[in-house]
């Protein structure tokens, strides 16, 4: 045999033993070849190089899976959930919704409308100041969930609801007459909101009704505000009445009852008391009208206030 005959039958032998060996890889089949016919997908995430903005990390791509507008070689850290993605909103869910490897509280572009109110709470007695708030996902540290306190440097004064008069029982017994509208002055220290009427009985009997008037020259004027008719009963009695916003200043707080009454005097007082004869059946007079005076006594006359 011709040497060239011996080496055409030799070369094939020879080549084949190396592919099967291993030293040579398949034809058509290398490590960035398999995105198709012709196309290279080396991170072997079924998209393309040219189709992909980082072909070494199967994590990266330009699809847009979930239809939010952003991809994850846009940085969208989910591309599963629509509401994720980079530019998103911040709310409080524990999650990560802007990509920006901050969550809730710790990321500055929270929308705080999905937080809860927080009300310092500075004594450490379960209620919190109307005046220093902050807005949060979790509660802070020395915030409470209420802001029922008045005194935040006080843990024995936290209610907002307090008494102006005479709320403490006077032991004598006053001996009203039937259909006088008669009272004495309230001094209101700061801008409350009246919640009701207050009056301390020392017998049963006849019916009551209560009203705050305007102080001018130290005199009723302009009524502000009055209560329903009710029983008057051996103790305390508040009668609630809408909500009204009152201003510092002096007030006329007066009472008029149905029949002779009694409630709480202290007869050695130098308070003055106005008073003027009154149907107990009609409307309450607006304004009060020239009063008649004197002084020497105060009862148990009061008002409740926020």
């Amino acid at each position: 045999m011709h040497l060239m005959s011996r080496l055409l039958c030799v070369f094939p032998l020879a080549l084949g033993l190396l592919f099967s060996a291993g030293c040579l890889p398949p034809m058509g089949d290398t490590p960035q070849d398999s995105g198709g016919a012709g196309q290279i997908d080396a991170d072997h995430d079924g998209v393309p190089l040219e189709d992909d903005c980082d072909d070494t990390d199967a994590t990266l791509n330009l699809d847009d899976v979930d239809g939010d507008g952003s991809s994850t070689c846009d940085g969208d850290c989910d591309d599963s959930q629509v509401d994720i993605h980079p530019g998103a909103n911040e709310v409080c869910d524990g999650i990560d919704n802007d990509c920006d490897d901050l969550i809730d509280d710790d990321d500055d572009s929270l929308d705080l409308a999905s937080a809860s109110v927080w009300f310092h709470d500075g004594d450490n007695d379960g209620y919190g100041d109307p005046d220093d708030v902050v807005s949060a996902c979790l509660q802070p540290a020395q915030y409470v969930d209420n802001d029922g306190d008045c005194d935040d440097t006080d843990p024995t004064l936290f209610s907002c609801v307090f008494n102006i008069g005479n709320d403490v029982e006077f032991s004598g017994f006053s001996n009203h007459s039937a259909n006088y509208l008669l009272g004495a002055l309230v001094t209101v220290p700061s801008v409350v909101d009246l919640l009701a009427f207050g009056i301390i009985g020392k017998a049963t009997g006849p019916r009551v009704k209560m009203a705050l008037y305007t102080s001018s020259g130290g005199l009723p004027v302009d009524l502000v505000a009055s209560s329903v008719s009710v029983p008057l009963p051996v103790g305390v009695l508040e009668i609630a009445t809408a909500a009204t916003v009152l201003a510092p200043g002096d007030y006329w707080l007066m009472a008029v009852f149905d029949a002779d009454a009694s409630v709480g005097v202290d007869e050695h007082s130098t308070s003055n008391i106005a008073y003027q004869a009154f149907v107990f059946s009609g409307s309450l007079p607006d304004p009060f009208g020239k009063p008649l005076t004197y002084s020497g006594k105060q009862f148990n006359y009061y008002i409740v206030v926020e």
